[in-house]
């Protein structure tokens, strides 16, 4: 079988594995103790994981064999492991998603965790930016369960808490991880402002796949300072009873709602009634 062969074939294993996680997922109940169900979940995603490391290097065979200049392609960089499902829930490759991945990867192997299929992480991100979607899809921790928090501190810091061992890491992204380029500032602007002319949208691509790649390939001691922190772990999340806004009219959870003059308001509009 030839390499267009290896690879069509790769291409409809993976299809047909990432159908079947599809299926095992959704007959696992929210909150499931069915630990069976979830050992077949993760087994199937690590068989996911060899075909798609496979299928990268048939793709790198392929690129070899043409003699072209290796250079790293989305198709390519998307078939990089896990972080396919980063690029698939975020919507795009970039920098910033790439950061997250390997921050929540470093997190989980220093603390020795799986992806949490309930509350048994927690993290806290200190950015809004694309990493934080990377740390939601690799380590399970997210808004919805309660066990993601977000501080608008605006660094590249990530931590992630083992909720059993009581014990948590935080990374922080390094100065100078990129390497000051004078073409890539002034394209990112007019990419931004759309003044970019299409021969200088692909070339700012190029620089963003380049530091995508980078940043995979790279050693997270140089991307990252790394240290234990204290495991300050709060309650987990409970289901509140809501309130009806004497103002609005809206339900709202009781806890946030605040009592004033013995009515009870929620937060929108206490701060437009200015009271």
């Amino acid at each position: 079988m030839g390499l267009d062969g290896g690879k069509n074939s790769l291409l409809k294993e993976i299809e047909e594995l990432e159908n079947e996680i599809e299926e095992i997922e959704k007959s696992i109940p929210p909150h499931s103790v069915r630990y069976e169900m979830i050992q077949l979940l993760e087994e199937k995603e690590e068989e996911l994981k060899r075909k798609k490391d496979l299928l990268q290097s048939t793709i790198s065979r392929e690129a070899k064999k043409r003699g072209e200049e290796k250079i790293m392609r989305d198709e390519e960089i998307v078939s990089n492991s896990d972080f396919a499902g980063c690029v698939q829930f975020h919507g795009h490759t970039c920098p910033g998603l790439a950061i997250g991945f390997q921050a929540a990867k470093t997190l989980m192997r220093r603390l020795d965790v799986r992806k949490a299929p309930d509350e048994e992480l927690l993290a806290i991100v200190e950015t809004d930016a694309c990493g934080s979607d990377a740390i939601q899809v690799v380590t399970g921790c997210t808004f919805g369960k309660g066990n993601f928090v977000f501080k608008n501190y605006g660094k590249h810091a990530f931590s992630l808490m083992d909720r059993k061992r009581t014990k948590a890491m935080r990374v922080c992204l390094r100065p100078g991880v990129f390497e000051s380029d004078p073409e890539y500032l002034p394209l990112s602007k007019k990419i931004q402002s759309d003044e970019a002319s299409a021969e200088e949208t692909d070339r700012f691509r190029q620089l963003q796949q380049d530091r995508v790649r980078k940043i995979l390939e790279a050693d997270p001691e140089s991307l990252f300072k790394i240290e234990e922190i204290s495991a300050d772990l709060p309650a987990k999340a409970r289901i509140m009873e809501s309130g009806i806004c004497d103002l609005c009219g809206e339900p709202t959870k009781m806890d946030v709602l605040r009592k004033i003059s013995s009515k009870k308001i929620c937060i929108p509009c206490a701060e437009r009634h200015k009271i």
